[in-house]
């Protein structure tokens, strides 16, 4: 099962066993399974990779079909 939280979230998405949360995460994946992304745009691009896991605004906004990739965005404020 899926679940996807936010505008667009999960838009195109065919796939099982994923979790976008944040306008526009996931919005591209068609048959990538098992992935977590998590802020704006984090995984907007990934079409096909799987076992992913993206934190943060934009976090793997390039990927579209890496496999078993980790990747986090520091904003730091102030």
């Amino acid at each position: 099962s899926n679940t996807f939280v936010g505008e667009n979230a999960g838009a195109a998405n065919t796939a099982g066993n994923n979790s976008f949360f944040g306008q526009g995460a996931g919005a591209a994946n068609t048959s990538g399974t098992d992935n977590a992304f998590f802020g704006e745009g984090a995984g907007g691009a990934n079409q096909t990779g799987g076992n992913t896991a993206f934190f943060g605004r934009g976090a793997g906004g390039t990927n579209t079909a890496g496999n078993n990739a980790i990747e986090e965005l520091t904003i730091r404020l102030g």
